[in-house]
């Protein structure tokens, strides 16, 4: 459910007032960022953390926004007000800004970056197409479709280019599965379409680097509570064996928190069901969650 007001350069307007130009340069050539922070139970999570990265994007793709990081923050917590938020998420997407005409050409920019941000409210049925995206896991694929070279598309920018993912969940819905994993040139795992990855093999919990995937705030917030369940946190290459051979494997993301896969490429995970390690991380992230979490 997407509420009442959106945020469009300066203004908050009625959703269905909101646009932007069709010489948009995000529009016409993916061309900005964006970044996404979670609310529960009336409260905000790690909004600031969620601003640095996407400041972090906008100087890695050269967009000076003319905001700082404190109004582009009160600007996310009036619009989080004003839509009456408890369970949802906020969005802050920035392009480069319009065209004066359209070319690929940044020089061709006319004004100042485009700044958008809206709210939705959770609703799990729509995040993986149904009821087996929630307590019964998802099953997955590795997809054909490899993620780009972080030598080409650095994918520590959270881009507006997303056609790679939308390739792979494509595919997976192709499949008939819920979700897609993207490798590497090299075959090694990387991410799932919009997900970070983990994988558990007796007490240890592991997940691939950041060399060719999005520094998750999830995932960071995961690695850090690992020891609280027990575990101890690795940070290293994986290969679909890692997977299909692993005790549990899950996804984490700001809008699923941590989803278990009970299947991949046909192979059961585990005992082919959501393992009490995903419990149990599950449980300590939304305590995390709903204790640290600004009020709103």
């Amino acid at each position: 459910m997407t509420h009442e007001f959106a945020y469009v350069n300066g203004k908050v307007l009625p959703v269905g007032e909101a646009t932007v130009s069709v010489l948009d340069r995000s529009f016409l050539y993916g061309d900005g960022c964006f970044d996404t922070a979670v609310a529960r139970e009336g409260k905000i999570f790690k909004l600031d953390t969620h601003i640095d990265r996407l400041f972090r994007s906008l100087r890695a793709l050269r967009i000076d926004l003319p905001l700082s990081k404190a109004a582009v923050r009160a600007a996310a917590m009036d619009l989080l007000r004003r839509n009456g938020m408890r369970d949802g998420f906020i969005r802050i997407v920035v392009s480069r800004g319009t065209c004066r005409y359209a070319s690929v050409d940044p020089r061709a920019t006319a004004g100042d970056p485009t700044v958008v941000m809206l709210t939705r409210g959770i609703d799990p049925s729509t995040t993986y197409g149904g009821p087996s995206g929630s307590a019964g896991g998802i099953r997955a694929i590795i997809a054909s479709v490899r993620k780009t070279p972080s030598a080409s598309l650095e994918a520590r920018a959270k881009s507006n280019n997303y056609l790679n993912s939308i390739l792979a969940r494509l595919e997976a819905t192709t499949a008939g599965v819920d979700e897609a994993i993207l490798l590497d040139l090299d075959g090694n795992i990387t991410e799932g379409s919009g997900d970070n990855i983990f994988c558990v093999a007796g007490n240890r919990l592991r997940t691939p680097p950041t060399l060719n995937t999005l520094e998750g705030v999830t995932r960071e917030t995961i690695l850090a509570l690992a020891p609280r369940a027990g575990l101890s946190a690795e940070v290293c290459a994986l290969t679909p064996y890692d997977l299909y051979v692993g005790d549990e494997v899950f996804l984490t993301s700001t809008v699923i928190g941590v989803m278990p896969v009970v299947e991949l490429d046909g192979r059961r995970i585990g005992e082919g069901r959501p393992g009490p390690v995903a419990a149990r991380i599950q449980r300590l992230y939304d305590d995390v969650v709903r204790t640290e979490g600004e009020p709103i």
